[in-house]
């Protein structure tokens, strides 16, 4: 059932705004090219499609509520040549990515 009103948001992550300067993600997590943002909860992920220097593979960045950089969300990319898009379901545990392009 929907609520009679619409619940307003804390925060709202869109075109990167609110999100930590890029040179520090560079730094902090070695990504670059943001693409696709999904919130867990109270916490953040974001999918790159590559390294710092723009190098694929790319791979997710972890934030916290208030916009933290926690670390990368994979600890490895493994196999994958590429990074895109991606979908999480909390509820399962489960992501769902596909790879195209750097």
């Amino acid at each position: 059932m929907l609520p009679e009103r619409p619940i307003s948001p804390n925060a709202v992550v869109r075109g990167g705004m609110g999100l930590p300067p890029l040179a520090e993600i560079k730094a902090k997590a070695d990504l670059s090219g943001p693409h696709t943002v999904h919130c867990l909860g109270s916490e953040i992920i974001i999918s790159f499609l590559g390294n710092a220097k723009g190098e694929a593979p790319g791979g997710y960045l972890h934030l916290d509520k208030e916009f933290n950089i926690v670390g990368r969300w994979e600890s490895s990319m493994g196999d994958i040549k590429f990074g895109y898009d991606f979908w999480y379901q909390p509820r399962h545990n489960v992501m769902v990515s596909s790879e195209w392009a750097a």
